[in-house]
């Protein structure tokens, strides 16, 4: 909900967002989840706390500007992500 809340204190109309939450037991990186997010038709995803580990991109549409935001330590990212990382030793 922070991420919901900024982006509609930036400005952005609530019809333009969405929120998806990943199916009990699977994570971002299933074909089905993929293929969830590619459904909304979103230009730009941010994924929270869910992409911390190498891969193929988490769109399909490559064209699609997408964001990885998490906490874990890494140094392999989903294939075209923009990472936000925060890590706290």
């Amino acid at each position: 909900m922070i991420v919901y809340r900024t982006l509609r204190h930036l400005g952005l109309p609530p019809e333009l967002i969405s929120v998806h939450f990943v199916a009990k037991g699977s994570n971002v990186h299933t074909t089905e989840e993929r293929e969830a997010v590619d459904r909304y038709g979103a230009h730009r995803v941010i994924f929270l706390d869910h992409g911390s580990r190498g891969g193929p991109s988490l769109v399909k549409d490559q064209s699609v500007q997408y964001l990885v935001v998490d906490h874990h330590w890494s140094e392999e990212f989903p294939s075209g992500s923009i990472v936000g990382h925060f890590y706290q030793s």
